[in-house]
């Protein structure tokens, strides 16, 4: 996989406590050559100190900074600064499995549209929830539709869990809406579906 095929977007906001462990899990994946943009939204605590040390250290990492604004226009401003095939974001809390990304790399040979994906979701008292998702392949964006319609289980609600193709972004112009700040990724992936001809 190489640097311009893969990229990932981390917008953050005063998470000292958990980007590094976000940051490492990405920059540990067995696949090398991964860019890692990171979007730092006017942090107040050590967040950017802690950033600022794996770019002295990675030269895939980029480290934007910029005044406080919310997630949204973070993610818009990595948007507009990458230049990968294949987009994905991470929020500041959330880790990659290890080896994701090199086990997931033979679907992006089949380049198709949108890639999602299961998640594990860790509640705070630490109990761990997986949220698995069926195999499979839809060549028709119709198709897709009509089973999410049907069964709701496509976890179409996050950005988190997808790979994007980022062509379709930029002809579309397709952004986050920064006026909306919450349920904004669902609104996002709506609009993205739109684009897609195979899930």
């Amino acid at each position: 996989m190489k640097t311009s095929d893969s990229i990932v977007i981390i917008p953050t906001y005063n998470r000292k406590a958990t980007i590094e462990k976000s940051v490492s899990s990405v920059l540990n994946q067995t696949v090398s050559n991964i860019e890692l943009i990171i979007v730092d939204d006017g942090s107040e605590d050590k967040t950017t100190v802690i950033i600022s040390e794996y770019c002295l250290n990675t030269e895939n990492v980029k480290l934007y900074l910029r005044e406080h604004k919310g997630a949204s226009g973070a993610r818009n401003f990595g948007l507009d600064k990458a230049k990968g095939k294949y987009i994905a974001f991470m929020d500041c809390d959330d880790n990659l499995f290890e080896n994701f990304l090199n086990i997931s790399r033979p679907l992006l040979e089949k380049n198709l549209d949108l890639y999602i994906f299961g998640i594990e979701r860790i509640y705070l008292s630490g109990i761990r929830e997986p949220w698995t998702l069926i195999d499979i392949e839809y060549p028709c964006i119709g198709e897709f539709a009509d089973d999410y319609i049907r069964t709701r289980r496509a976890l179409m609600y996050s950005n988190c869990n997808k790979f994007y193709r980022r062509s379709s972004i930029e002809k579309a112009g397709l952004r986050f809406d920064e006026n909306i700040h919450f349920g904004e990724d669902r609104i996002f992936n709506y609009r993205y579906l739109l684009l897609c001809k195979s899930v």
